[in-house]
C-alpha cells in the first residue's frame, strides 16, 4: 500500500517498516475530532486499533518548543483518558536505531 497522504520522511520510514512486516495499522488517523491543527483534536501518525495503541512520530521540526510540547502533552493526556496507549517515537531514536525503537514500540514501550 502506497502512502497517499503527505508524510514526513520519518513517517515514511516507519510506514515502510510496518508494511514490510505485514503489521496492520491506520496511517494519519484523526482522533478526538478533526485535524491536529484544530483545538483539542489530534491526528495520530499510526493507529493500531486491535491494541488501542497510537504512535506519534515526534520529529524535531514540529515538536520542539514550549507550545508544541504543551499541545502534545494535552493530546496525550486526553487520548490516555479515552483508553489509548500513546507511544511517542522520537526522531533521534528512529535515526539511531530504527529496528529496536519500533520493536519496543510494538511491545508498548516508549524510549524517550
Amino acid at each position: 500500500m502506497a502512502v497517499k497522504l503527505v508524510a514526513s520522511d520519518l513517517e515514511i520510514e516507519v510506514h515502510t517498516w510496518l508494511t514490510k512486516r505485514g503489521i496492520k495499522f491506520e496511517f494519519q488517523s484523526q482522533l478526538l475530532g478533526g485535524y491536529a491543527n484544530e483545538l483539542g483534536s489530534a491526528t495520530l501518525d499510526f493507529v493500531f486499533r486491535e491494541t488501542d495503541t497510537a504512535w506519534r512520530i515526534m520529529g524535531e521540526y514540529f515538536h520542539q518548543g514550549a507550545s508544541p510540547q504543551a499541545r502534545d502533552q494535552i493530546q496525550k493526556v486526553r487520548l490516555t483518558e479515552q483508553g489509548w496507549n500513546v507511544i511517542d517515537i522520537f526522531e533521534v531514536d528512529i535515526r539511531r536505531r530504527l529496528d529496536y525503537t519500533l520493536t519496543m514500540a510494538l511491545r508498548g514501550q516508549e524510549l524517550g
